[in-house]
């Protein structure tokens, strides 16, 4: 099979299909376009109704991927570190086997361009990895719950007269000889959580090949709505999920204040409810064009090696990957301060950094679609990450010397550099859709995210291998607090921050726009030398992130 006509394959329906489920709104005529230029996909340039019965099956779905993902890796602090007493290395590398599954972008997104199930290239999946979530969630919610870690000393008169403030310190007194038991199952629940999101990016993969594709189809002025309509979606359900463990686990068992609240286990359960809601959505709200091409193993190898030597398709994942693990590098102190000397409440870390930290996200993504999304994109990314850095830089060191330990300052930090992280986000997700394929939307969306997720995975593990000689990971340079201490973990957040900034020599290799991009894309060789290096590296990063998440804490290494 040509190339040429694997390009064009997922567009390829019949006009009666295409007339039984429209796409695009259109007050005169369903086949006469809205605008004059060409799309990317070749076809005339179309505005697409996205909130049409038919279409808006796809926001809801990123809406629930944001309540799944917030209880699935954003339950890190509460349970893995507040109710199980991780430490700060297990803390990191948690946050990382959880995430593994979204390295493998790839292999799901050439499954679903490649494999059709009844003519359809993404709906069945959405489905399937639904009904997985559900299955997992249910795991979970059946698993019997350990006590906490630490000694409780919560009275029944405590909980009578709503006292239970008092007793935060002490959740810092483990329970003798419970280390290997507490490791034991910290390990068992990572295990689940990274195979429930497993699914999520099963599902995950499949929207955002339907959303490349309608992506695809607007005119270069409009390119980026669908984009930012979708994560802004999954931003509302991260800061609704947020509401709900906010308040939930906001009592003592989870190192908050309040006497009473809800278990880890009603997160599950509600992972359980929205998963299963999801199902209909996909086959009742979701529109997709019918294909009836099918392609071999050995065809889907081939795009993918053609896609990889492209020189353009190399120059993007360069910046990506160094953008990717060098803004992701961070210090195993980071748990230890937080719960040794800032000591927040589980509802205000929830609060400001979930729901207040989530909306700026969600404003920052909003404002580069409406304000800057023609703009040049190098002098953007480069004044975001500069501000991002001097800000984490000015909040950790007031914090490390004791000049205020306060939750709200402490918090404030994430709360401004999520605003810019948001704009970079949307930058980056503009720059996947200009560079991907007709045909292969799936397949070219998750071979740059494969990427970016592998590498982000191997930041924290990094973080942990600079502060090993320092010694940070434990609780006892923060319980002593001495000025010897204080330096040893500024010096070790020194060398963290400079390889955050670092990300600015890397832009020179960013587009500075869309006709760039394109041009790019156009002008672009071919390198079997690149993308060689390119398979080596995503094998070494995932490799090493297994190892990391599964062998060093089996063997007592982490």
């Amino acid at each position: 099979m040509s190339d040429t006509s694997f390009e064009e394959s997922s567009f390829n329906a019949k006009d009666s299909e295409v007339e039984e489920q429209p796409l695009v709104k259109n007050p005169s005529s369903k086949d006469e376009p809205d605008v004059g230029e060409l799309s990317l996909s070749g076809k005339p340039a179309r505005e697409i109704n996205y909130f049409s019965v038919r279409n808006v099956g796809l926001f809801v779905q990123y809406f629930i991927v944001g309540i799944v993902s917030s209880f699935c890796h954003g339950i890190n602090y509460e349970f893995f570190r507040s109710y199980l007493g991780q430490n700060g290395n297990m803390y990191n590398i948690t946050i990382a086997a959880i995430m593994l599954p979204w390295s493998f972008k790839i292999v799901f997104g050439a499954v679903h361009d490649c494999l059709p199930i009844r003519g359809y290239r993404r709906k069945p999946y959405m489905a399937l990895g639904w009904l997985g979530c559900a299955v997992v969630a249910t795991v979970l919610f059946s698993l019997p719950l350990p006590e906490p870690r630490f000694h409780i000393t919560v009275t029944e008169e405590d909980i009578r007269l709503g006292n239970c403030e008092k007793h935060h310190d002490e959740h810092r007194l483990y329970r003798a000889d419970t280390e290997d038991e507490y490791r034991a199952h910290a390990v068992k629940y990572m295990a689940l959580l990274m195979l429930l999101n497993t699914f999520l990016v099963f599902s995950d993969v499949a929207m955002d090949g339907l959303m490349v594709q309608y992506a695809r189809l607007e005119s270069m002025e409009r390119r980026g709505r669908a984009q930012t309509l979708v994560y802004v979606s999954r931003t509302v359900g991260l800061v609704f999920a947020t509401l709900v463990k906010g308040f939930g686990l906001n009592w003592y068992k989870y190192s908050g204040p309040w006497c009473s609240g809800l278990e880890v286990t009603h997160l599950f359960l509600s992972m359980i409810v929205v998963s299963l809601i999801a199902i209909p959505v996909v086959l009742f709200m979701t529109t997709e064009e019918l294909t009836d091409e099918r392609h071999t193993i050995r065809e889907i190898l081939k795009t993918t090696w053609r896609l990889l030597k492209s020189t353009a398709i190399q120059q993007i994942l360069i910046f990506q990957i160094g953008a990717a693990i060098l803004s992701s590098v961070s210090s195993p102190a980071d748990s230890m301060i937080m719960s040794l000397w800032v000591q927040p409440t589980i509802l205000m870390k929830n609060v400001l950094t979930g729901i207040l930290g989530n909306l700026c996200f969600g404003l920052g993504s909003l404002a580069f679609a409406h304000f800057l999304m023609n703009r040049n994109w190098v002098s953007i990314y480069g004044v975001t990450v500069i501000f991002i850095t001097l800000l984490n830089v000015l909040v950790t060191y007031l914090t490390i010397y004791d000049v205020v330990r306060n939750q709200y300052v402490y918090f404030s930090d994430d709360v401004s550099t999520d605003f810019f992280q948001g704009v970079n986000f949307i930058c980056a997700l503009l720059l996947f859709v200009e560079i991907s394929e007709a045909g292969n939307e799936g397949l070219s969306y998750a071979l740059l995210t494969t990427a970016v997720n592998a590498s982000q995975a191997l930041g924290p593990l990094i973080g942990n291998l600079i502060g090993m000689p320092f010694k940070v990971s434990g609780e006892g340079r923060y319980l002593s607090d001495t000025m010897s201490d204080r330096n040893i973990i500024g010096v070790q957040y020194g060398i963290v921050f400079l390889l955050n900034a670092a990300v600015i020599v890397l832009l020179p290799l960013l587009p500075p726009g869309k006709a760039a991009t394109q041009a790019l894309k156009k002008n672009a060789g071919q390198s079997v030398v690149g993308a060689c290096v390119f398979c080596v590296f995503v094998v070494l990063a995932v490799g090493t992130s297994v190892f990391a998440s599964f062998g060093l804490t089996t063997f007592g290494i982490m």
